[in-house]
């Protein structure tokens, strides 16, 4: 990408923080929660679809966590999850704080992976999550992550746009 690219940001359709409901916050009925919660504070939810996401879907969203380390069975559990059903696909975006801002705002707002390491507050421990594997939703770290996941999942071009919440 040129440097003049890079320095614009991504395009539009790219932009927000992505993030991915997994099948345990579905069939367990606390995905409206989630939505709920992702779309506080000044956020609100810019796009979404339905995704079941394959084993190949998986390793490509998680491909920065499994780079640096050798398969466990902890990658084989989240297979396992994501081949459970569907989950829920979308972009954030913030009326107030854009750029890194977004991504820490939701970092904070999902909490650690390990629910018992998370403030009341946070979605994992607030909305009752299970343990690492079965923790409901993922959210991209930063925008180069929200953009190398969205785009291995479901290319460059828009998402459909949010139904009315």
């Amino acid at each position: 990408m040129p440097a003049a690219a890079e320095a614009a940001g991504p395009p539009p359709e790219l932009a927000g923080a992505f993030f991915l409901i997994s099948p345990d916050a579905i069939l367990s009925g606390r995905a409206s929660s989630v939505l709920q919660m992702l779309a506080s504070d000044h956020r609100s939810v810019a796009a979404c679809l339905w995704h079941r996401l394959s084993a190949e879907d998986v390793a490509k969203l998680y491909s920065a966590n499994r780079s640096s380390r050798p398969r466990t069975e902890f990658d084989a559990l989240v297979e396992q999850l994501f081949g459970q059903g569907e989950s829920l696909c979308g972009l954030v975006v913030s009326g107030t704080a854009g750029g890194q801002a977004l991504f820490k705002s939701l970092h904070d707002l999902k909490g650690p992976s390990d629910p018992t390491r998370c403030a009341p507050t946070q979605i994992r421990r607030a909305l009752g999550s299970t343990n690492k594997v079965l923790n409901l939703v993922h959210v991209s770290d930063s925008l180069v992550d929200s953009t190398r996941e969205r785009t291995a999942l479901f290319g460059v071009g828009p998402l459909p746009p949010a139904p009315s919440m």
